[in-house]
């Protein structure tokens, strides 16, 4: 069947237009693409080294700071003073290493290049916990795997994967025999023995697991929940809050840590971290509305508790949750005098961690797994950056008609390791005609016509990859969360990186997979790089929001890069996509598809002629059909 995976709004277009010269930036912005901060010393340039724990939070023990370079003869080591922070001046230009050691902490270490007279580097030191004992974490025993075992380890990972627990059982006890001491085999038994609902034996293999590896957090995570199956909340606590430190973004860990706290009545604590689940999980965190409830009336809140259980009923109506939120809002919504110790009912238990198979690497880390190094000493106006952004998209929807390119597509189907099983490469010319058809719509007609006498596409077509930049356009902008991370850099250039998700309440309009099945929106959470001095889109990375079962899509990632194409004719330069990836799980399928952009032409159409049509491919007998004349256009 053909499964057409397509934007459902702006097509392979979105971008914004140059910013010319005597135009105004947003508040925040960062001018000249210079880093923030430049003072000159003598010349001399000036190194400002950034020390906190893996958590965010400040160290608790003093850290000395080292900076170093063979070339220049320069070697100093500074302490961390009050504001976490080493400052080094008089530094010349020149390649440098930096060392962080701190008491109960691994030795840091990075290298870093100043290159510009009188510039600054800003340098940011995360310390993670040491192993116990006080010294430095070390690899564990049996880290390296054999081929052969190596091979064995893969194979049970796909046979997981596909829950086939027979076929991962066989190829795990020859890895087993071969390599008994290897965290990643030992792992996978736990997980093999989870999903059997063999309790003892998992617990077994996840204790090696943390033995040999402390900071094996998917061990240490998928080990408390089995503590607290068990009601053994006190246990389950400090291995929670040890995959925090690993791991501080891992929402489904705060909501475990919140309920555990819950129940071991440590109430303010618990209220943190049902809070920090909410604001990281989005959507598949709904259940923590109730979580919070529940602590709110131990903390005697009722107010706030009832808040929540509202927010839960407004936005999830449909949830599997929402006969036991009624429930709680009947027995809080009694008036003191009726239920003077309202005990409502408990709230529903914190999701199972999803196993992190440990060779399932075959797409990129996603946007919460692999966040860019940003500068906390500059301001980022949120919403400054995104007026200047949706004028950019805005200008360009208005001024632009009708481009073509040339489209070239590797498609790559992938094992579990990452490794190319099959590719296929395919070349188009490729059509596209943008408008607005009417007040907050867009409307994109793509059209595709094979260049030569080449093999029939894929099961999957991708269409309207580049939509996602229209998430910044002022129609759609409202369907998303939005928060500044802070001034990165990317590729050299000063960029600010923000971060969106799509709220729990609006409608995806954005990407809609089409199946035989139907039509599917699909939630999702991604960031973009928005260069600081004009703000066009440079490059957005996007990924599921949670999972679509009725599909079978498991996990997807998307990447876009955008390059300026100037065009003599019109005197106009737009940034238009250059590359786009593909990676997506989808129906046992690990695919990666390549797209590649060149030979843009742009040209305005008579509006009331129809542009010359190239039908999409046709599928085989029986099986699904695409969109009509390869259309993507917003639902209402």
């Amino acid at each position: 069947m053909t499964r057409v995976v397509h934007g459902a709004v702006l097509g392979l277009l979105c971008a914004c237009l140059t910013q010319p010269a005597s135009a105004q930036t947003a508040e925040g912005a960062v001018s000249r693409g210079r880093p923030p901060n430049d003072i000159p010393v003598d010349g001399l340039g000036r190194v400002v080294v950034r020390v906190r724990a893996i958590t965010g939070a400040p160290l608790p023990a003093q850290a000395l700071v080292r900076l170093s370079s063979p070339t220049n003869a320069f070697d100093l080591t500074l302490p961390i003073r009050e504001n976490s922070q080493a400052e080094f001046v008089g530094v010349p230009p020149g390649e440098y290493r930096v060392e962080v050691s701190a008491p109960g902490f691994e030795l840091f270490t990075d290298e870093a290049g100043l290159w510009s007279q009188g510039g600054t580097m800003h340098i940011f030191a995360e310390l993670r916990p040491a192993s116990p004992g006080g010294e430095p974490a070390r690899p564990a025993a049996g880290a390296i795997l054999a081929p052969k075992a190596q091979k064995e380890l893969q194979k049970a990972t796909a046979a997981l994967e596909a829950d086939d627990l027979a076929g991962a059982q066989q190829h795990l006890e020859r890895a087993y025999k071969m390599a008994p001491a290897h965290p990643d085999v030992n792992y996978l038994l736990g997980v093999l023995c989870t999903k059997r609902n063999d309790r003892a034996q998992a617990k077994t293999y996840l204790q090696k697991v943390i033995s040999l590896n402390p900071q094996h957090s998917s061990a240490l995570a998928m080990l408390a929940t089995l503590l607290q199956q068990e009601g053994k909340y006190a246990e389950a606590i400090p291995l929670l809050e040890q995959a925090l430190r690993l791991k501080p973004e891992a929402w489904e860990v705060n909501w475990s840590l919140a309920t555990a706290l819950l129940r071991e009545r440590q109430w303010e604590k618990a209220k943190s971290h049902a809070e920090r689940a909410l604001e990281l999980g989005g959507a598949p965190a709904a259940p923590v509305h109730l979580l919070l409830a529940r602590i709110l009336a131990e903390l005697q809140q009722r107010g706030h508790a009832l808040k929540q259980i509202d927010k839960f009923l407004k936005y999830y109506t449909s949830h599997a949750a929402t006969g036991v939120a009624r429930q709680m809002r009947e027995e809080l919504g009694l008036s003191p005098a009726e239920a003077p110790a309202p005990k409502p009912a408990p709230p529903p238990a914190p999701p199972a961690p999803r196993p992190e198979l440990p060779l399932a690497r075959w797409a990129p880390p996603s946007v919460d797994e692999s966040k860019p190094t940003v500068s906390t000493e500059v301001a980022c106006s949120l919403s400054g950056v995104l007026q200047a952004t949706g004028r950019r998209l805005h200008d360009l929807v208005r001024n632009l008609e009708h481009f073509s390119a040339t489209e070239h597509i590797q498609r790559t189907t992938l094992d579990v390791s990452g490794n190319p099983r099959s590719v296929q490469e395919e070349s188009w010319n490729y059509v596209v005609d943008i408008r607005e058809v009417r007040s907050n719509t867009l409307s994109v007609d793509e059209y595709r016509q094979r260049v030569g006498n080449q093999a029939a596409p894929g099961k999957v077509i991708t269409t309207g990859l580049a939509a996602f930049a229209v998430i910044f356009h002022p129609y759609y902008i409202k369907d998303f969360d939005m928060r500044c991370e802070g001034l990165a850099y990317w590729q050299g250039q000063p960029v600010w990186s923000i971060y969106f998700q799509q709220r729990a309440e609006k409608p995806s309009r954005v990407r809609i997979y089409s199946t035989r099945e139907g039509r599917f929106p699909i939630r999702l959470k991604g960031r973009a790089w928005i260069a600081a001095n004009s703000f066009y889109i440079v490059r957005i990375e996007t990924d599921l929001l949670e999972p679509v079962p009725a599909i079978r899509l498991e996990k997807e990632h998307l990447v876009i890069e955008y390059r300026p194409v100037k065009f003599q004719k019109r005197n106009v330069q737009l940034w238009l996509p250059a590359t786009a990836d593909y990676y997506a799980l989808f129906r046992g399928d690990r695919l990666h598809l390549r797209h590649s952009f060149s030979d843009y032409l742009l040209f305005s159409v008579d509006l009331n002629r129809r542009i010359p049509e190239a039908k999409p491919p046709e599928d085989p007998p029986g099986e699904g059909t695409p969109p009509p004349e390869g259309r993507s256009q917003p639902s209402q």
